[in-house]
C-alpha cells in the first residue's frame, strides 16, 4: 500500500482527509443511506452527547465490552482489563468505573478485539479519515466504535452483515440517530473490504518520510519509529514492529514447591488442558519458567493457578531476578517492587532465609504483593512499605542495615518500549517528551539508590525498555557520578549468551530473542 507523506499521524489522533466526491448523494434519502457528512452536526451536537448512556458497568456482548474497554483507555490512560479486578490502575489509583463484569467466553474476545484495534489505529483511522468531517466531536464511544466495526471487517474479514450488530450498539451505548452515521461509516468501509485494501502490501515512496510511511502502515507513532530506524536500521526496524503487533506470548514462573518443577506440572497440564493450548518449557530459564503462545486464560483458571503454583511473570523479568543472583540471608531491598513479581521470584531462591525490603509510592499496589506474598509462604521475608526510594532514610531508617544492603534494585519506571506486544495501549499514550522526564527520575532514583549500598554491595538497575537513553547511556551517566561504581559485566551461567551484550548488559529485543525487550545492569560499589 501506498502511504503518502501527507497523511501521517505523530498521536493516535485523527488528521481527517476532506471526504471525496464518492460521499455526495441525493437529498430524499433514509438515514441508513444519507450521506455521512450530512448525517455527522446530528450526532455530534450537544444533545446527542449529553444523552449518551457511556459507560455502562456490566456490557451484553463481547463487542460492547470491548467499545467501553477502548473508552476507558482513552479517557483514563489506563489499561483496565476486562473482567480481572480493577480496582487499582498502573498509577495506583482507583479507576472511575470500577471493573468491567462479562462472562469467559465475551471476555477473552473483548480482550482481542481492544489489542487489535489499538495495535491497528492508525491505520484505522487513516482509512476512516475520508468518511469523517469531524472526528473529535463525536460523541463518547462513536470513534471507538468505528474503529472496532472497521477493524473486524478489514482485519478479520467479518461479513458485511456485522454492520447491522454496530448499528444497534451504536443506538444503545449513544443516540438513535447514531445509528444511521454509523451505518453510512460501516457501509463505505465494506468497500474497502473489497477492494482488500488492508491486505495490500507496504509500498515505500523515495520521496516521502520513511518513519512516516512504516508508522502508518505498522501503526506505530513516526517519533517511535524514526527513533529504532537510527537505532536499527530499516529491516530490523520492520521486525520490530512487526514482533509488536504480533499476538503477545506469556511467561509462566513455577514455584519451588510444585512437585517436578516446571517439566512435571508442564507434563500434568498438557493431560487437563484443551488442546488449543500451546505451552512448553522456557528457552531462557527451563528450571522456573513455562512458556505460552496461546490459553493463558485457560492456564489461568487451574487449580495450581490460584494455589500459587505458578505465577504469570515475564521471562525477561526472570532474568533481571537471576542476574540479581539473591542469595540466602541477603538483605535485599526491592526499590520499585509493586507488583511484586521480581520480590516474590527472588524471596523464593533465597530458601526462607534473608529479607527483602519491598517498595513502592502507592500503598494499594503493594497489596496485590501482600496477597501474592500469604499465598507463596514468603510473608516472613518481604516486608512492603509505601514509601518513595528518595525518602527511605528520613522516613524509615529502622528498615536500613548497618552498612547498607547486599544488593539493591531498581527496576525504573521507563517507556516500556519493550513490552508494546502486551501493553497495545502504551504506543498511543508515550509522547516524545517522555523519554526526557523518565531519564531524569531514573538518574534520581539512582542517585538515590548509591547511597543505600554496603561497600562491596551490588545495584542492579532494570528497565522493560529498549531505548538507549534508559538503558546504556544512563548506566554509563551514572558511573560517571559516582566513581566509587563499577560496572560488573554478566558471568550468570544461568542465562544463554544470546541475552547478553558485549559490554556483560542484559539485553533483550523482543523481535531478536522473541520475549519482552528488556535492559538491566549490575553495578558493584567499590568504596
Amino acid at each position: 500500500m501506498f502511504i503518502p507523506a501527507s497523511l501521517s499521524h505523530t498521536s493516535a489522533a485523527f488528521k481527517p482527509q476532506p471526504a471525496g466526491p464518492s460521499l455526495q448523494g441525493p437529498r430524499r434519502l433514509s438515514s441508513a443511506q444519507r450521506p455521512v457528512k450530512e448525517l455527522l452536526p446530528q450526532i455530534t451536537s450537544g444533545e446527542a452527547v449529553q444523552t449518551s448512556k457511556l459507560p455502562r458497568k456490566n456490557p451484553k456482548s463481547a463487542r460492547e465490552a470491548a467499545v467501553l474497554q477502548l473508552e476507558r483507555i482513552s479517557s483514563q490512560g489506563t489499561y483496565i482489563h476486562i473482567g480481572k479486578r480493577a480496582d487499582v490502575t498502573e498509577a495506583g489509583k482507583p479507576p472511575v468505573n470500577g471493573r468491567l463484569e462479562v462472562d469467559a467466553r465475551a471476555q477473552k474476545s473483548a480482550t482481542g478485539l481492544v489489542a487489535g484495534v489499538l495495535k491497528s489505529q492508525r491505520r484505522l483511522d487513516h482509512l476512516l479519515s475520508p468518511f469523517l468531517a469531524k472526528p473529535e466531536g463525536l460523541a463518547p464511544g462513536l470513534l471507538n466504535l468505528l474503529r472496532l466495526g472497521a477493524y473486524e471487517l478489514l482485519v478479520f474479514n467479518k461479513p458485511g452483515r456485522i454492520v447491522n450488530e454496530y448499528v444497534q450498539l451504536a443506538k444503545q451505548l449513544s443516540h438513535s440517530r447514531a445509528g444511521g452515521f454509523v451505518n453510512a461509516v460501516l457501509r463505505k468501509v465494506t468497500q474497502l473490504q473489497e477492494a482488500q485494501v488492508w491486505q495490500q502490501p507496504l509500498q515505500l515512496d523515495a520521496a516521502a518520510s520513511l518513519s512516516d510511511q512504516l508508522g502508518l502502515y505498522y501503526s506505530h507513532p513516526s517519533w517511535m519509529v524514526q527513533r529504532w530506524l537510527q537505532q536499527f536500521g530499516q529491516v530490523e526496524t520492520i521486525d520490530l514492529l512487526c514482533a509488536n503487533n504480533r499476538l503477545p506470548e506469556y511467561g509462566i514462573r513455577v514455584s519451588p514447591g510444585v512437585e517436578g518443577g516446571p517439566q512435571g506440572l508442564l507434563e500434568d497440564l498438557q493431560v487437563r488442558l484443551p488442546a488449543e493450548v500451546e505451552v512448553s518449557a522456557s528457552e531462557y530459564l527451563p528450571d522456573y519458567f513455562l512458556h505460552t503462545v496461546r490459553g493463558l486464560q485457560d492456564m489461568i483458571s487451574m487449580p495450581q493457578f490460584k494455589a500459587g503454583q505458578m505465577q504469570v511473570m515475564s521471562e525477561s523479568a526472570g532474568m533481571v531476578v537471576r542476574l540479581l543472583d539473591p542469595q540466602p540471608g541477603e538483605r535485599i531491598l526491592d526499590a520499585c517492587a509493586a507488583p511484586g513479581s521480581k520480590t516474590l521470584f527472588a524471596a523464593s531462591l533465597m530458601q526462607g532465609k534473608g529479607q527483602i525490603v519491598a517498595l513502592d509510592s502507592k500503598a494499594a499496589r503493594l497489596k496485590l504483593l501482600e496477597s501474592a506474598a500469604r499465598k507463596q509462604g514468603l510473608s516472613s521475608m518481604i516486608h512492603p512499605v509505601a514509601c518513595q526510594l528518595q525518602d527511605l532514610q528520613q522516613q524509615h531508617p529502622e528498615l536500613i542495615p548497618l552498612g547498607g544492603f547486599d544488593t539493591v534494585l531498581v527496576d525504573a519506571p521507563c517507556s516500556g518500549t519493550g513490552t508494546l506486544a502486551k501493553r497495545a495501549d502504551l504506543r498511543w499514550q508515550r509522547l516524545p517528551d517522555d523519554l526526557s522526564d523518565l531519564c531524569t527520575l531514573q538518574a534520581t532514583l539512582l542517585d538515590a539508590a548509591a547511597a543505600l549500598v554496603r561497600m562491596r554491595g551490588f545495584l542492579v538497575y532494570s528497565t522493560c525498555s529498549i531505548e538507549d537513553d534508559e538503558d546504556e547511556a544512563q548506566i554509563l551517566s551514572f558511573l560517571q557520578r559516582h566513581t566509587n561504581f563499577k560496572a560488573v559485566p554478566s558471568q550468570a551461567t544461568c542465562l544463554p549468551q544470546s541475552v547478553i551484550s558485549s559490554d556483560g548488559f542484559l539485553r533483550i529485543f523482543q523481535h531478536r530473542h522473541g520475549i519482552e525487550g528488556a535492559f538491566a545492569a549490575v553495578l558493584q560499589r567499590e568504596q
